[in-house]
């Protein structure tokens, strides 16, 4: 693994690791992280990939554990819109500087793998185009009303209550103090809380005046839900992919009893334990895409 320093557009410093492919190289990932989620959290699944092939980049998002500043201003420039428009393009073209070259001297397909909201900021890409596949873990609309009420009141309170009352008494939300992932900047705090009335994300960019870019997806999207996941319901994942309408989305729908599980949840699909039983179910698919990919990049003989 070698560590990275990457630069936005707008000069903000991103952390990254970046895992060179072993053997002959099948493609470049991407790897998108949750909200508030720390991208070491992917690295043993980072190196799985990278042990098959593929050159793999993880990075944080602006605001986030190692791209955080030293003080989280309440004017710091991060959004979830910002992730996607300045950062995702920011670690995707650094992928694609340092991935190596196929056997024919062409550059690796560019695939995503977007977790939770990792798969969500990709709409806010101005050059989502270039993947030539994406998927999605978990990904979904983050509306209240379409997780379970055994969580909902719970989320409704710290997304809707807690969040707009604390963010500006911090200048950020302060989650680690709740016992929860990463802070997030205000910016980041203020859009989640937007969800309450806008559940459509694309509605939530519209009212913000910001350009969405879900429409310029032509690439394979699949969308891998699990069952025990209480935010990424049926519903929710649903809600978010039917953005993605210029785009054939296939849906996986996991049951934890498929893989001899009890539970798997919201955060289960990247650990470890699950190499021999969820990881490859992720990479044959991806290397499926990638496969294809390559041979329409071949020249014809």
């Amino acid at each position: 693994m070698e560590t990275l320093e990457i630069r936005a557009a707008d000069g903000i410093p991103l952390a990254a690791s970046y895992f060179p492919p072993q053997g002959q190289p099948r493609a470049a990932v991407l790897i998108n992280s949750a909200t508030a989620v720390d991208r070491r959290y992917y690295r043993a699944f980072a190196e799985w990939l990278a042990a098959r092939g593929h050159a793999v980049l993880s990075y944080d998002y602006r605001g986030i554990a190692g791209s955080r500043p030293r003080r989280l201003r309440r004017d710091f420039p991060a959004s979830i819109t910002l992730w996607g428009e300045r950062d995702c393009s920011a670690a995707a073209e650094a992928l694609a500087q340092r991935a190596p070259k196929t056997a024919e001297g062409g550059a690796l397909p560019l695939l995503l793998i977007g977790h939770s909201i990792g798969g969500v900021v990709v709409a806010s890409m101005p050059d989502n185009q270039r993947f030539a596949a994406i998927l999605t873990v978990g990904a979904q609309s983050a509306y209240y009303r379409d997780w379970p009420a055994a969580v909902r009141g719970k989320m409704f309170r710290q997304w809707h209550l807690a969040l707009p009352l604390l963010t500006p008494l911090f200048g950020y939300f302060p989650a680690k103090r709740l016992g929860m992932m990463e802070d997030l900047p205000a910016g980041v705090a203020r859009q989640f809380h937007a969800r309450r009335r806008h559940p459509d994300w694309l509605r939530l960019l519209e009212r913000e005046g910001l350009a969405s870019y879900h429409r310029q997806v032509r690439a394979p999207v699949l969308a891998i839900g699990i069952a025990d996941d209480p935010y990424g319901t049926r519903a929710a994942t649903l809600r978010h992919h039917r953005l993605f309408e210029n785009a054939p989305v296939e849906y996986r729908w996991i049951a934890p009893a498929e893989i001899g599980e009890s539970e798997i949840g919201h955060f289960g699909f990247f650990r470890r334990r699950y190499q021999q039983t969820l990881w490859p179910l992720a990479a044959e698919w991806l290397e499926a895409q990638s496969a294809g990919q390559s041979s329409q990049m071949r020249p014809s003989e």
